[in-house]
C-alpha cells in the first residue's frame, strides 16, 4: 500500500494557484457560476431561466417605447439564436407581443403584455432580495474596487 503525503489546505491551494492572479480568475468563474445558479433556482418555479429573466427585465425598461431586436441583442446576456428562441416562446406563452413599427426605422418592436408585467413584478421582489444578499456582503469601497478589476478584465476579452 502506497502512502501519499497529506497536504495542508494552503499547500493544496499553492498547487492549484500559482499566483494570486490565477486564484482571482478561478474565483471570478466560481462566484459567477454560484450567483447564476442561485438566480436560476429562484426563477425555476416560474418556469424561467436567467437569460429569459434578463429579456423580461429589459423589455420592462422599455415599457413606454418600442425596443428592436438589435437593441435587445445589445443589452441581453444571451446570443442571437437563444434570443430568437426566447422571444418565440414568450410570444407563444402570451408574455410579449410583436408589432411592426416603420415610422421610427424599427422593423419590429417588442412589448410586454400585462401578464408579463405582473409576472416580473411578482418575481422582482424575490430577485432583489437575493441580490441584496450578495450586495450586503461587500462594502461600497470593495464593490468599487471589484468593479474596476472586472471592467479591466472584461475590456481584455473584447
Amino acid at each position: 500500500m502506497q502512502h501519499y503525503p497529506v497536504m495542508t489546505i494552503e499547500e493544496e491551494r499553492k498547487r492549484w494557484f500559482r499566483t494570486e492572479q490565477d486564484k482571482a480568475v478561478i474565483n471570478i468563474l466560481y462566484s459567477s457560476e454560484k450567483i447564476k445558479t442561485s438566480i436560476n433556482q429562484l426563477l425555476k418555479p416560474y418556469g424561467l431561466r436567467l437569460e429569459e429573466w434578463d429579456v423580461l427585465r429589459i423589455l420592462l425598461e422599455f415599457e413606454h417605447g418600442p425596443i428592436s431586436l438589435s437593441t435587445l441583442r445589445e443589452r441581453t446576456l444571451c446570443n442571437r439564436r437563444s434570443l430568437g428562441k426566447i422571444l418565440y416562446r414568450f410570444k407563444e406563452d402570451g408574455l410579449i407581443c410583436e408589432e411592426p413599427v416603420f415610422s421610427n426605422g424599427i422593423e419590429n418592436a417588442y412589448f410586454l403584455t400585462s401578464d408579463a408585467r405582473q409576472l416580473v413584478e411578482r418575481i422582482d421582489y424575490h430577485y432583489q432580495s437575493l441580490l441584496d444578499h450578495y450586495r450586503n456582503s461587500i462594502s461600497q469601497g470593495e464593490a468599487r474596487l471589484l468593479n474596476n478589476v472586472l471592467d479591466k478584465t472584461r475590456s481584455l476579452s473584447s
